[in-house]
């Protein structure tokens, strides 16, 4: 999934908690944040790899699959480290321990479930100032139907 894909899904999820009195919208939108964040293992990756700073070129990689590696925050070892830290900060702070639950959950589910349910091939693609776009379309009407869900939920 893409940047704007996992900052939508963790929001919307962190407003159906702010509906519960369990986070405030600043939170909801914090828990966003913290679930596009994620996604930073990627560049890093890439510099590392290449030591190179470009951020061009570590999105190209990524977008046209060149490199697909994922560090260690998103196999097992990472997940595990993760979550030991999260219920530690459940013990100080459940608001806290919410926000990134739902940001670094949402995040590693939408990474590996297999959500083009209905098999929609297309891919939108685009070249825009040498970043190249590759956008899949059942991701675009995912990416619609969360806007829907914060629409509804925000009114």
């Amino acid at each position: 999934m893409h940047p704007p894909t996992h900052f939508l899904f963790a929001f919307l999820l962190g407003e159906v908690f702010v509906k519960f009195n369990l986070l405030s919208h600043e939170l909801a939108l914090i828990a966003g944040i913290i679930g596009l964040l994620i996604d930073l293992d990627h560049y890093i990756y890439y510099i590392i790899v290449h030591k190179n700073f470009s951020l061009k070129g570590a999105w190209n990689a990524a977008v046209v699959h060149h490199e697909h590696e994922r560090t260690f925050i998103h196999h097992e070892s990472g997940f595990l480290l993760v979550t030991i830290f999260i219920l530690l900060l459940s013990i100080f702070r459940l608001d806290w321990f919410l926000v990134v639950a739902i940001g670094y959950y949402s995040h590693v589910f939408l990474d590996y479930a297999h959500l083009n349910i209905f098999n929609i091939r297309k891919i939108i693609k685009e070249k825009e100032g040498g970043f190249v776009i590759r956008y899949p379309l059942y991701e675009l009407i995912f990416g619609i139907l969360i806007l829907l869900g914060l629409v509804l939920l925000l009114l």
